[in-house]
């Protein structure tokens, strides 16, 4: 009998440490990977910007939109917002993710590589034709005079074939309509939807933040 309870404690010890030791193991390796993300996160932020980092912001304490998440945000020496911004909008059920550079309130350039959308359609919406479409436009150029009124109840912006319109009650923006067309791409609806949320979610973030600094 004795010999039976000093197994069982045998056996209730190594798998406690076992347990243990697994769970340390394990910590270290997401520390790892995550160390490995935001170095790889960097490299290619390297490959698209000649501007060095300075910092990373710290985005705990911002709220994200219906759909759009900020995954990570930089300022470069040159003080442009360097956002990687993510939609749920995708054919992919990983959403989209792009870095968006932003300078002095304006989109300066936009990178989309890394993304898997169905070849020859979803992946139209990733291509510098459609990307730059973006280059040049502010948060303003992309929402209404009255927007503020609607930022909480997590607008969706989207631009259709004939015209531009808000959901959630936000008025479209005839300027916008006047100037440029953000057309959603045949065959790639999904994808270049997506790509208008996440750069649209990326110029609110840089807004919040030049407004937290004011």
């Amino acid at each position: 009998m004795r010999n039976r309870a000093k197994e069982i404690i045998t056996i209730v010890v190594v798998l406690t440490a076992i347990a243990m030791v697994s769970g340390l193991l394990l910590g270290v390796m997401n520390k790892l990977t995550s160390i490995d993300e935001a170095e790889a996160l960097k490299a290619r932020i390297s490959e698209i910007y000649e501007e060095e980092i300075d910092r990373q912001i710290n985005i705990g304490n911002y709220q994200n939109i219906s759909d759009t998440k900020i995954l990570n945000a930089f300022v470069a020496k040159d003080k442009a917002y360097i956002i990687e911004s993510k939609s749920e909008k995708a054919y992919s059920s990983d959403g989209l993710k792009l870095i968006v550079i932003i300078k002095n309130g304006k989109v300066k350039k936009i990178d989309a590589k890394g993304n898997s959308e169905t070849p020859g359609l979803g992946t139209k919406a990733f291509e510098d034709t459609y990307l730059n479409k973006f280059i040049g436009l502010s948060f303003q150029d992309m929402t209404t005079d009255d927007s503020s009124a609607n930022e909480n109840k997590g607008i969706e912006i989207i631009w259709g074939f004939d015209n531009i319109h808000a959901q959630s009650g936000a008025t479209p923006s005839t300027e916008i309509d006047e100037q440029i067309e953000f057309d959603t791409i045949s065959g790639a609806t999904k994808s270049s939807q997506g790509v208008i949320n996440a750069v649209y979610a990326a110029l609110r973030f840089y807004e919040f933040m030049e407004g937290a600094n004011d």
